[in-house]
């Protein structure tokens, strides 16, 4: 009776031990599968690139204007390609909504129609873009008063020319004021980029390096017939960049500069540096600190570093924003990893074969290692002592 119940004593722990030998190894794999799906998850957003989100929930939509081919005044060299720079930018980013504008397309109905589209699509949380590479002007003030120094901002589109037909192909100030304080109404923020002149032929000194540049300028113009007709209203010519709250602008230049095309290293042709430097801001350079998220300090002070080195140190950029908003919290972009959908049905496509690796497979891990039995050790034989004699044992080569 003893020795059965010894056995049964020994078969029960015999029978603990293996369940505990079998729950530990099922939380270590277990430990170890989550360990590698967690790798494998990490892996997979750091393959997707990253996308430009807005930090309030809502979509990233754009409209991009760039003319070089004016019709009746000096062209330019790199405004188009300021507009595609941008574009590709914010598409790489994932940006789906981009309305590009260039040369003979961005005429004045079609510029206005573009922004009423985007107005109609654009929803409370949005972020809109509107970016501007061109000629730019000054133009005696419609509404007396409204602005300091009596002359107002003027974008030149392709067709301009001082006579009746062409008075029509340009868009005033206060006319992007009165879109910009819808797209606020609709619950947006808005950040406007200007890479154009507004001095009207003004500039601050000679320049010696200036002799063979561009500039986004044209000379004063009179117009003896005006037949635009401003969308905007006597309200809005009153406006100035303080009076937005939800709005971030930048300039190429101040009022009494002009703006230059520049060469950037690696890259043919001109180009705006204001645009340049916009285009790589969005594309994560403005992050500066690497947390995902690119402020109004940090989309400013890149920008601005990068257009002063670019232009050899002769454009200082004007940004301008809500003295409400801060710059140092406001977020202006957030930026995240895309997210791989799978898809899956009879009509999904069929996953490729996996090519067979060349290589050994890592080992893996110990836990997951399955258990061998161990050989049986065997007992070292002891020696005999060594046996002493009464002399010494004497090497080969030694003298005594």
């Amino acid at each position: 009776m003893r020795s059965i119940d010894a056995w049964n004593g020994g078969a029960s722990r015999t029978l603990v031990a293996r369940a505990s030998l079998f729950a530990a190894l099922a939380v270590c794999r277990g430990l170890a599968l989550a360990i590698a799906l967690d790798l494998a998850a990490t892996a997979a957003q750091a393959a997707e690139p990253p996308a430009l989100r807005s930090p309030d929930g809502g979509e990233v939509r754009a409209l991009i204007i760039g003319i070089d081919a004016y019709q009746h005044v000096r062209q330019l060299k790199g405004a188009v390609a300021d507009a595609r720079d941008i574009e590709t930018a914010l598409r790489k980013m994932g940006t789906r909504d981009v309305v590009t504008l260039v040369d003979g397309e961005a005429d004045r109905a079609s510029v206005l129609q573009a922004i009423d589209q985007m107005l109609a699509r654009t929803r409370n949380g949005d972020i809109v873009l509107l970016s501007i590479a061109g000629h730019g002007a000054q133009e005696p003030e419609r509404v007396k008063g409204s602005q300091p120094d009596g002359m107002e901002d003027v974008f030149l589109l392709a067709g301009f020319q001082p006579d009746a037909a062409g008075s029509q192909q340009r868009i005033i100030g206060q006319e992007f004021n009165h879109f910009i304080k819808q797209f606020e109404a609709r619950g947006a923020r808005v950040l406007f980029v200007a890479d154009t002149c507004h001095g009207g032929g003004m500039t601050r000194e000679i320049d010696p390096r200036a002799a063979f540049m561009s500039f986004r300028q044209v000379p004063r113009y009179t117009l003896t017939v005006d037949e635009l007709k401003p969308v905007s209203t006597t309200s809005d010519a009153s406006l100035t960049d303080l009076d937005f709250e939800q709005t971030a602008f930048l300039a190429a230049v101040d009022r009494q500069t002009k703006a230059p095309e520049v060469h950037v290293p690696g890259i043919s042709g001109l180009r705006g540096a204001l645009s340049f430097a916009v285009a790589r801001a969005v594309e994560g350079n403005a992050d500066t600190n690497h947390d995902g998220k690119i402020t109004l300090r940090e989309l400013f002070s890149n920008v601005r570093q990068v257009v002063y080195q670019l232009s050899d140190q002769r454009q200082n950029i004007v940004t301008m924003t809500s003295p409400k908003r801060d710059l140092d919290t406001d977020v202006v972009f957030q930026l995240t990893r895309g997210v791989s959908m799978v898809e899956t049905g009879p009509g999904a496509p069929k996953p490729r074969p996996r090519r067979r690796r060349r290589h050994p497979p890592p080992s893996r891990p110990h836990c997951l290692r399955p258990l061998r039995p161990q050989p049986p050790q065997r007992r070292a034989r002891a020696r005999p002592p060594a046996r002493r004699s009464g002399s010494p044992r004497w090497t080969a080569g030694t003298s005594g």
